[in-house]
C-alpha cells in the first residue's frame, strides 16, 4: 500500500514540472498586458492626427511606468499565480516571443 501511495504522489508531481517558472510567468503576465495595453491604444487614437498621437502616446508612456514601478500589483499576483496553476512553459515562451496583442492572444488559447 504504501508503495502505491509513493507511486502516487510521485505521479501526481509530475505534471508540476510542466508548469512555468515564477519567474516565466512574471514575464508572461508582464508582456501580455503590455501588448494588451498599446494595443488599445492603437485603438483609442486611430484617426487622430499625428501631434494628438505623439501627446497621448507620452501619457500613457508614463501611465505604463507608474503601472510598472508599483511595489505591489495584486493583479501581477492574481496573474502570475494563475499562470503558475494553468500555463505551461511554452505558452511562457510564446508570450515572450509575441508582438502583437493578438499573437499573445493566439499563444494562451493552445
Amino acid at each position: 500500500m504504501r508503495a502505491l501511495a509513493l507511486a502516487l504522489l510521485l505521479l501526481a508531481g509530475a505534471p508540476g514540472c510542466q508548469r512555468p517558472t515564477p519567474e516565466q510567468c512574471e514575464r508572461l503576465c508582464w508582456r501580455y498586458n503590455e501588448l494588451q495595453f498599446w494595443d488599445a491604444f492603437e485603438k483609442e487614437v486611430a484617426g487622430l492626427p499625428p501631434a494628438e498621437v505623439e501627446r497621448r502616446r507620452a501619457e500613457r508612456r508614463k501611465a505604463w511606468e507608474e503601472i510598472k514601478a508599483r511595489e505591489f500589483d495584486p493583479g501581477l499576483e492574481n496573474c502570475v499565480r494563475d499562470c503558475r496553476r494553468g500555463s505551461d512553459p511554452d505558452q511562457a515562451a510564446c508570450v515572450d516571443k509575441a508582438t502583437t496583442a493578438a499573437e499573445a492572444r493566439a499563444c494562451l488559447e493552445e
